[in-house]
C-alpha cells in the first residue's frame, strides 16, 4: 500500500460486492471507464452512480499537491531556513555547541571541567560549520 502512494498511485479499497459488480460491468461494456475524484473521494460509473472511498488525509494532501518526501520538506523551507539562521547566529563568537566559549574559558585558565569539556568538544562538527 505504502509503495503505491510513494509512486503517486491511489490504492482504493472497496467492499467485495462492489468490486464484483464493477468487474461484471467492465466485462459487459467495452470501453468502460470510471471517473475518480480524489478531492471528493468518489468513483463515478458511466451511468452516474457515485461510489465513495476512504483515503488518509495526509496521503490525500500529498497526492493532490504532487508531494513526495522532498516536496514535503520544501513545503517547510521558510520555517527550516528560519530555524537554521537562528541556530547559526546564537551568541556572538559562539558555535551552537558552545565550543568557542569553552575554548576561551580554558585559555583564561578556566575551571578543570571547562578544560575537560574542551577536549570532548574539539571534534564537534558544528564549530566548523559557523558562518
Amino acid at each position: 500500500f505504502n509503495n503505491c502512494f510513494k509512486n503517486g498511485l491511489l490504492p482504493i479499497g472497496l467492499d467485495g460486492a462492489t468490486v464484483d459488480r464493477l468487474f461484471k460491468e467492465v466485462e459487459a461494456s467495452p470501453g468502460y471507464e470510471l471517473a475518480m475524484d480524489l478531492e471528493a473521494q468518489t468513483l463515478t460509473t458511466p451511468d452516474g452512480e457515485t461510489i465513495p472511498f476512504e483515503v488518509d488525509p495526509f496521503r490525500k494532501h500529498c497526492l493532490l499537491n504532487g508531494l513526495d518526501e522532498v516536496g514535503l520538506t520544501l513545503e517547510r523551507d521558510a520555517a527550516i531556513s528560519g530555524y537554521e539562521a537562528k541556530a547559526r547566529t546564537g551568541l556572538p563568537g559562539r558555535s551552537r555547541c558552545g565550543w568557542n566559549q569553552l575554548r576561551s574559558s580554558a585559555r583564561a585558565g578556566g575551571s578543570a571541567p571547562a578544560r575537560r569539556s574542551k577536549a570532548r568538544v574539539r571534534a564537534c562538527a558544528c564549530s566548523g560549520l559557523r558562518r
